[in-house]
């Protein structure tokens, strides 16, 4: 529904309660849908291993993150990527499956069995879903690892417009969480930077660039957004890929320095399950990133900047205590860790603060 909304990050370290919740961004929306595809589950497809004929079902994740309902219907389509570029192509691709749904509530999630049959190319090829509102497609390697499609005509993805956030932000705004295609996308990315930009004096800026090089056009532009946006950042979240595509051709522990050197007090840098470097104006420092069985790692680099922000926000921390090393630290082993834990699970699925509370 239109109107105004705060969209609150829920986490807990242990100490606090569960129903810890902290406002940290707070805007108006209209009402548009946004269909995504968010898990795929294969374990029911089985193969016959001479033939390779398959049967059974695809077990498909779907999701409406939008404010509107999804009006129906619209089709999910299981594939296999014949010409393996990323993308659906119905002249080259084989469909496995498809399945018509009649329509989704706003922030609604619907577990969807499509039936598959066929044949696949060889034995334990990937399969994809896709979902015709032209959204985001993860693709999951053996590892659990995702490497992200995105299909962005005619969707609501970027839609948002300097109309759409209040001026001045409201007092219980105390931080501003900003990148990914946000940095990408128009007009959202002029809107976000400008929100960023012109944040008040005690409200902390985190951008994690989350650099999606299959939907940029212009990484040259987003380069110097970056750029314009660490300026304010109080902390930046970079994982090594990013590194590489805003410095490119720059050693990564150079391009570590001449983001510091920018403006932000921190920088938090990930590389999957090795440390993570932090390079801040309180010393730089490495921590360890907890061995865990790993399912699915789509939202764990969101997970991470959230929970960092409610264990800050959440102890009354501000923009002067990110050159506090006794601060700093473990508000990322806490991020470390409720990142670990998003790996665990199928889909872009974060605990809660009742399940951290139950973890520490």
């Amino acid at each position: 529904m239109p109107g105004a909304y705060v969209l609150r990050l829920t986490a807990s370290d242990g100490e606090l309660s569960a129903a810890d919740e902290t406002a940290v961004f707070y805007a108006s929306a209209t009402a548009l849908s946004d269909l995504v595809v968010k898990a795929v589950d294969a374990s029911t497809i089985v193969v016959d291993p001479l033939s390779l004929a398959l049967s059974g079902s695809a077990g498909v994740e779907l999701a409406n993150p939008g404010t509107g309902p999804a009006a129906g219907p619209f089709v999910v389509t299981v594939f296999e990527d014949r010409d393996a570029n990323g993308a659906y192509d119905p002249g080259g691709d084989a469909v496995l499956g498809e399945q018509t749904v009649a329509g989704l509530d706003a922030s609604a999630t619907l577990a969807l069995p499509v039936a598959v049959t066929g044949s696949v190319t060889f034995a334990g090829n990937l399969v994809y879903a896709f979902v015709d509102s032209a959204l985001a497609v993860a693709e999951l390697d053996e590892t659990g690892g995702a490497t992200y499609h995105f299909y962005l005509d005619g969707t609501a993805a970027p839609g948002l417009s300097g109309d759409g956030i209040p001026d001045p932000l409201p007092p219980e705004a105390r931080a501003i969480h900003v990148g990914t295609l946000g940095l990408v996308l128009e007009p959202m990315a002029t809107t976000l930077e400008a929100l960023a930009l012109g944040a008040a004096d005690d409200v902390l800026v985190m951008l994690d660039p989350n650099c999606r090089p299959s939907a940029t056009p212009d990484a040259t532009a987003l380069r110097a957004r970056v750029q314009r946006l660490a300026a304010r950042a109080d902390v930046i979240k970079v994982s090594r890929e990013d590194l590489e595509l805003l410095f490119p051709g720059v050693a990564a522990g150079r391009a570590m320095s001449e983001l510091l050197a920018l403006g932000p007090s921190a920088i938090l840098v990930t590389d999957g399950g090795r440390d993570v470097q932090v390079v801040a104006a309180a010393g730089a420092f490495t921590l360890p990133v907890p061995m865990v069985t790993i399912v699915d790692t789509v939202g764990a680099g969101d997970a991470f900047g959230g929970a960092f922000l409610q264990w800050w926000i959440g102890r009354g921390l501000g923009r002067a205590d990110l050159a506090d090393r006794v601060a700093l630290q473990p508000a990322v082993e806490f991020a470390i860790r409720v990142a670990s834990e998003t790996c665990r699970r199928a889909g872009a699925e974060p605990p809660t603060a009742a399940e951290m509370v139950a973890l520490a």
